[in-house]
């Protein structure tokens, strides 16, 4: 069977979740390849990330943007069907706060994590 792209829905930042013919779903993010390669880079306009068609692959731009199904759940964290996405501490931080309390509440979530590592930026 070939793997094919049945449903696709934006959540945030550059965040998707990808459901595939096999039943299985992806939480992809396409932080990393809009940096990493250039004909990605119109994606970095999350409007534009948001106008995507599904036709067995993800395509932007009338297709002249698309991406192989199979790197998204190769490289895609896997997601519960039946829970769907569950936010990590960070990513309710990140909901919680208005841009003036982050700065702090990351402190505080920071003096609990271990030397190394990784923050958290906000916008």
């Amino acid at each position: 069977m070939f793997l094919e792209i049945t449903e696709a829905k934006y959540l945030n930042d550059f965040r998707m979740l990808v459901s595939f013919n096999n039943g299985e779903s992806r939480l992809f993010d396409f932080a990393t390849i809009v940096e990493r390669y250039p004909v990605f880079v119109p994606l970095k306009d999350r409007n534009t990330l948001k106008q995507f068609h599904i036709s067995d692959t993800l395509e932007w731009c009338n297709g002249t943007i698309d991406i192989a199904p199979e790197y998204i759940f190769e490289h895609g964290k896997p997601v519960d069907s039946e829970n769907n996405h569950k936010d990590t501490p960070l990513d309710s931080l990140h909901k919680k706060c208005s841009n003036t309390c982050r700065a702090q509440l990351l402190r505080e979530q920071g003096n609990k994590m271990k030397r190394g590592a990784v923050y958290h930026v906000f916008d």
